[in-house]
């Protein structure tokens, strides 16, 4: 053996070996979207306009303070209640909604919970009739994702258990909506259960409703006032936050896919080649008795197909 052709060898099997790991993760973000996560192709092909019609309702709200920054889901820590105060008085506050979200284990399944009141502009009630949506802030029953629904096979009219603080907790599902949340789904439910269930009160994000013509100036008042830690923003900022986050995660799909792509065109060459290799005395045979180039380049790409299985005569 060569000191080229063991180099080439080796380019080989270090290539193959990062394609077969590349093949192991793409099986498995295929696998895991099949059990109701979702999967960078998806996150190109379908999620990305999906999940902007939804957030799209954030932006109605004159603005937002939460301990979480725009771009992300409100899961932080409880705002304080002195500044919950601050912010209801505030010139040119019309009303404040309180919201609080949590991630809760459902079953084998995690999800986002969110706890809504009454004039809450959050996507999952939006895209429920008003007498629905009604149901939910008084506590009636919840609205789940539709994937969050399929993968823990239950639909409207069905009962949902939730295991809280205060002991498993059984209401119904009032019905399913589509909505991206980056996990296994979501569930909205009213504000005032999750106090009760969870024992966690305060809330970790104030919807600002502003009296008319005062949002702009609403928004530089709460900008001002809020602690560090604590960001006030607008709703159309709530929105392009969500955006740029999946405009990130799109980017990033994209660059994969230019990797494997990459890689696989480097593969097919090297086995190309190594066919070559292999098969130099056999090709100067094919030459010497007249075959053609169209005939040998047809036998090496033969050779080099994975579909393509050589059997070796059998040995006394």
């Amino acid at each position: 053996m060569t000191t080229s052709y063991a180099a080439s060898r080796g380019a080989s099997i270090l290539i193959g070996a990062t394609c077969l790991g590349l093949e192991c993760w793409l099986i498995g973000a295929h696998q895991f979207a099949l059990e109701g996560a979702w999967t960078p192709t998806a996150v190109a092909a379908v999620v990305l306009p999906v999940a902007l019609a939804g957030i799209a309702p954030l932006a109605e709200a004159d603005a937002w303070v939460s301990t979480s920054a725009p771009g992300t889901f409100a899961t932080g820590a409880a705002l304080p209640a002195e500044l919950i105060d601050r912010v209801t008085q505030t010139d040119g506050v019309a009303r404040v909604v309180r919201e609080q979200a949590m991630f809760v284990d459902v079953g084998s399944q995690r999800a986002l919970l969110f706890g809504l009141a009454a004039g809450s502009v959050n996507p999952l009630l939006r895209q429920v009739a008003p007498e629905l949506g009604a149901r939910v802030v008084a506590g009636d029953g919840v609205v789940l994702t539709t994937d969050l629904a399929e993968s823990l096979g239950l639909r409207a009219g069905d009962d949902l258990s939730i295991t809280t603080p205060t002991g498993r907790h059984t209401i119904a599902v009032l019905a399913t909506v589509p909505y991206f949340s980056g996990l296994n789904g979501a569930i909205a439910i009213g504000y005032d259960r999750v106090q009760e269930w969870f024992g966690a009160p305060g809330a970790t994000a104030l919807q600002v409703v502003a009296q008319p013509g005062a949002g702009a100036a609403v928004v530089d008042r709460l900008e001002a006032g809020v602690p560090a830690g604590v960001h006030a923003f607008s709703g159309r900022a709530a929105v392009a936050g969500f955006r740029d986050a999946l405009a990130q995660a799109t980017t990033l799909n994209h660059v994969i896919w230019v990797i494997v792509t990459a890689i696989a065109v480097v593969a097919v060459f090297n086995a190309l080649f190594l066919s070559v290799l292999d098969r130099r005395r056999e090709l100067g045979v094919l030459r010497a008795i007249g075959a053609s180039s169209t005939m040998k380049m047809t036998r090496v790409a033969l050779v080099a197909s994975p579909s393509t299985s050589v059997k070796k005569p059998a040995t006394a």
